[in-house]
């Protein structure tokens, strides 16, 4: 009986250093594990306008970073362009790993008690057999058990903190989750088509008024009305992608990005968002402008981007030129250059989307060289984007969106005053 005893103390012995051995390393593992389930702080932000899930067929996923400091009109704005997509949410993948992890916590926590359970049953049978000879011998098998205990309560102990930590994060990201979803409900609200353009007319009418003051200071407004119900003065617009106009078609200079730095760094790939609104279609959120207003003996060439966001015009051009000194305006289709800078900032899906087809270009040539140019996205309808009810908005109300018509009345100008 007492060999019976001894080989099972040994074997038992033997096994509780094998198990202690493998608490030691499964402690290891587990705190390397708490260390994995922490939550990036980015990713613990309770406004979504902190995420980058905002959508735009144009531009990808963006995020809401130039909102801030800016008051609710340009917000509305904003979420116009970009609609937040809350499965994009970085919750779902933390709430996805932290539920796995929580199961395999619940699995080492049955592994681990496997083995106390077993150490209790030997310890049990060990003391019946030892009850039989002398009830001091009983000491035997608590003095093992309390040994198996102490190897076993602290990786025990360290699994339910760790499984305590996982439950916590686990209900905090639900409930952020929740909570950013909530957000994202109220921000369905975006402002109206009747505003965007209210807002673009009232910008565009100010920049033709400047243009015409500063080529012709002496031209009341009585005298422009009159000129222009005369048929002396004719307003003539193209509208197109602003994006179109950036890579220099008829290489007159290196790559130019213009005057738009600022926005163009402010809103990253933002720029080349589409217009949501079926009125717009094929318009992108940096809009470009370029109107001709005919006069008597020449023409004024204006042109300008456009932020529908930032309702705010940059790199406002406007020159005078004589019929004398232009040579013809004409259309054409041409694709773009292959090399060129956009092609390396952009990624391949958005650059394709945007510079993938060739383009239609409608080109005024003056004697300089230099081409006064407008790039249109090809077989695209032409969009009326101002409104003709606005009070004081006497040049938006006769802007003629007619590119056959622009062409035939300057280059009739042109041979008119090149012939006589």
């Amino acid at each position: 009986m007492q060999n019976f005893v001894d080989y099972y103390s040994n074997f038992f012995a033997r096994r509780l250093f094998r198990q202690a051995r493998t608490n030691d390393a499964t402690e290891q593992s587990s705190a390397e594990t708490a260390e994995i389930t922490l939550i990036p702080a980015q990713d613990q932000s309770t406004e979504l306008l902190d995420y980058a899930i905002f959508f735009n067929e144009g531009c990808g996923y963006h995020s809401a970073a130039e909102t801030q400091g800016q008051d609710a009109a340009y917000l509305r704005r904003w979420l116009t362009f970009y609609q937040p997509d809350t499965q994009r949410l970085p919750q779902h993948a933390h709430i996805s790993r932290l539920e796995t992890l929580k199961h395999e916590l619940y699995q080492h926590h049955a592994s681990l008690n496997s083995p106390l359970l077993a150490g209790l049953l030997l310890c049990l049978f060990i003391a019946a057999l030892l009850s039989l000879k002398n009830l001091w011998l009983l000491l035997v098998p608590l003095a093992l058990f309390g040994l198996i205990w102490s190897h076993t309560y602290p990786a025990l102990s360290a699994n339910a903190q760790h499984l305590q930590h996982t439950e916590q994060l686990l209900n905090e990201q639900r409930q952020l989750l929740a909570e950013l979803k909530g957000q994202a409900k109220q921000m369905k609200s975006v402002e109206t088509l009747h505003t965007l353009r209210a807002n673009y007319t009232h910008c565009l009418e100010n920049f033709l008024r400047g243009s015409i003051e500063e080529i012709l200071p002496k031209l009341s407004p009585l005298d422009m009305s009159e000129q222009i119900n005369a048929g002396t003065m004719q307003l003539y617009a193209l509208e197109s992608r602003g994006i179109l106009q950036i890579p220099n078609i008829f290489q007159q200079h290196a790559e130019k990005l213009l005057s738009l730095d600022t926005l163009i760094h402010k809103t990253g790939q933002g720029w080349c968002a589409v217009q949501p609104y079926e009125e717009l279609r094929g318009l992108t959120r940096l809009h470009y402008f370029y109107g001709i207003i005919r006069l008597e003996q020449g023409a004024i060439i204006c042109s300008a981007f456009y932020d529908w966001v930032g309702n705010q015009l940059y790199d406002e051009q406007h020159d005078y030129c004589s019929y004398q000194n232009m040579t013809h305006i004409r259309h054409f289709e041409t694709a773009f250059p292959t090399e060129n800078q956009l092609a390396d900032e952009l990624p391949d899906a958005i650059y394709q989307l945007h510079f993938g087809e060739p383009v239609d270009v409608v080109a005024l040539s003056v004697r300089s060289g230099e081409h006064y140019y407008c790039a249109l996205p090809a077989r695209q309808p032409t969009r009326k984007t101002t409104l003709s009810n606005l009070p004081d908005t006497l040049l938006c109300r006769h802007l003629r969106h007619d590119r056959s018509s622009l062409i035939a009345d300057l280059n009739q100008h042109i041979e008119q005053q090149q012939s006589s």
